[in-house]
């Protein structure tokens, strides 16, 4: 069964837009929480997938986030000269260098994190919480079939 038609495929029903937009409008009301903290938003988010532990390298960062990696490694740079992260080549391959975060970077990502965990349940506070719930495990199950398709297709191209 196909969801879209011609008749019915516009922007209001469209998934890629509208996660676009609603992705492009959190950022404008979110910015002020990473501004106030002398960051911007990409830094961010650098920061919480250095937290989380889902990347650890510029390249793999940069991957998770969708940056390139050279404006990854500028991000750093500054992350590093804020005194919020740390490199430190890898003794098994020198030739990568890990991340983390410093006790000033893991305090300030925490605090943004609580304030942007607020701000979502503030947006969200008029749903109800099975329709937030059934909205994240539809958007899951969607990542994941796209990382599948991303996936066989980074194979292909390998592959010729």
């Amino acid at each position: 069964m196909s969801y879209y038609s011609e008749q019915n495929f516009c922007p209001e029903r469209s998934v890629g837009y509208l996660v676009r937009r609603i992705h492009q409008l959190s950022q404008v009301l979110l910015d002020p929480i990473f501004e106030a903290h002398g960051i911007s938003s990409a830094q961010w988010s650098a920061m919480v997938t250095i937290y989380l532990g889902r990347a650890t390298t510029c390249a793999t960062i940069a991957r998770e986030v969708g940056h390139d990696k050279g404006a990854m490694t500028r991000l750093m740079d500054d992350l590093e000269a804020k005194g919020l992260v740390t490199r430190e080549r890898c003794n098994e391959d020198r030739r990568v260098v890990n991340l983390a975060l410093t006790a000033k970077g893991e305090e300030l990502g925490l605090a943004c994190k609580r304030q942007v965990i607020a701000t979502w349940n503030e947006w969200l506070g008029e749903s109800d919480f099975h329709e937030i719930e059934a909205l994240v495990e539809g958007l899951n199950n969607l990542k994941s079939r796209l990382d599948l398709l991303v996936e066989r297709t980074d194979t292909r191209e390998f592959a010729e």
